[in-house]
């Protein structure tokens, strides 16, 4: 929210298909050039993916890490937020 009764509204990635979701949640960090490390389930579904890949361009997780998007809206949104926000994915 701007406070000026408008609001900001960001396109965000948040898994792959049958891995989504929606709902109401906080954000609980933040980072710049978050370091990615990939979960079990994931490396067993990719045994070919890095089991630690360090923060920077080539890495999956991008520029910022609110670990809720992945695109260039996340660096401005990174900025607004605070941890503890309240996120509403639809």
């Amino acid at each position: 929210m701007l406070g000026n009764g408008q609001a900001l509204s960001y396109g965000i990635g948040v898994g792959k298909a049958g891995f989504a979701w929606s709902g109401v949640t906080q954000i609980t960090d933040k980072r710049e050039w978050p370091d990615w490390t990939p979960p079990d389930q994931m490396l067993r579904r990719r045994p070919d993916l890095p089991h630690h890949m360090a923060g920077g361009p080539d890495n999956p997780m991008g520029a910022r890490g609110i670990y809720l998007g992945a695109n260039e809206d996340v660096i401005d949104l990174y900025n607004r937020v605070r941890i503890g926000a309240t996120v509403i994915v639809q």
